[in-house]
């Protein structure tokens, strides 16, 4: 598991990478059930779309978008992942 630093790293990299502002909970859940391993030397492209998509799909069942995505789907997805955020306690940051 992770120690606190990496931890404040790893949380920090999601709120910038996805506007969600996750709490130890969340985290530790993500972990242990996304099977990932995160690298504190960098919170890499395998690391940013494996946290993506596992959280599109434990939300909505869906993968999360791509820039090849229609702009009705990423509509969509987003109008859908707010709303399952909001249900599930996932708090989504609005960036200035």
């Amino acid at each position: 598991m992770l120690n606190t630093k990496e931890k404040e790293y790893t949380k920090k990299e999601i709120a910038w990478w996805y506007d969600i502002d996750l709490t130890d909970d969340q985290l530790e859940d993500y972990l242990i059930n996304s099977n990932q391993t995160i690298d504190i030397a960098g919170f890499d492209t395998a690391n940013r779309e494996g946290f993506g998509n596992y959280i599109a799909n434990k939300l909505i069942n869906r993968s999360w978008p791509l820039n090849r995505d229609s702009i009705e789907y990423k509509t969509k997805f987003y109008e859908d992942f707010n709303k399952a955020c909001k249900i599930s306690g996932y708090k989504r940051i609005k960036k200035t």
